[in-house]
């Protein structure tokens, strides 16, 4: 005769323990999950630090257009300085820096963000972004100017034709970070902004 309870302990205890094959497969499992979590921390963190590097481009160089802006229209002598007088030139200021990097001959034009003009080469500038002590951000800008156009209808077709200097602007901006580093490795963005003359 079995005794009452056989078959209940019997199948408790198959049903408590696993065997080493099943723990190892688990381990293996679990270590890959680890192993592809850790994996994509970089790239996380460089598509974070990318994304801070652009955001701070963009509005470096919006402070940076509208301080000259500011400065053609706020100031008596700003539109005969920058725009008569080329300060601003109508080429894009060179390319390639010689050896990649400008060299430091930096003169300061405004504090908050930072931003120098550079001594020998007209229409170069660079521009910091700092908090506390730290540097956020320093990009080089190139600045220069080009036509406004507008278009016209001359009763046969329509065409574009600029703007006098005298009536209007265009203040084109290279910005390129980080300017540390060698000009050809540097992240580029181009911005733009129409002055009028008030």
């Amino acid at each position: 005769m079995i005794p009452i309870g056989y078959f209940h302990k019997k199948a408790r205890r198959s049903e408590c323990f696993f065997n080493m094959v099943e723990i190892a497969l688990a381990l293996a499992v679990v270590a890959i999950g680890v192993v592809s979590i850790v994996a994509l921390f970089p790239v996380g963190m460089e598509a974070s630090r990318d994304a801070i590097a652009d955001s701070y481009a963009a509005d470096s160089a919006d402070h940076f257009l509208s301080y000259f802006r500011d400065q053609l229209q706020n100031t008596s002598t700003g539109w005969s300085t920058y725009v008569t007088n080329n300060q601003i030139p109508m080429a894009k200021p060179y390319t390639a820096p010689p050896g990649g990097k400008e060299s430091n001959n930096w003169t300061t034009l405004s504090e908050t963000p930072l931003i120098q003009n550079h001594s020998t080469q007209p229409g170069v500038f660079q521009v910091q972004v700092q908090g506390g002590n730290n540097v956020d951000f320093s990009g080089v800008f190139r600045l220069w100017r080009s036509d406004v156009k507008y278009s016209r209808y001359d009763g046969n077709a329509f065409g574009e034709s600029p703007l006098a200097s005298d009536i209007a602007t265009a203040l084109n901006v290279e910005v390129s970070w980080p300017s540390l580093a060698p000009y050809p490795a540097r992240k580029r963005a181009l911005y733009y902004l129409e002055v009028f003359n008030p």
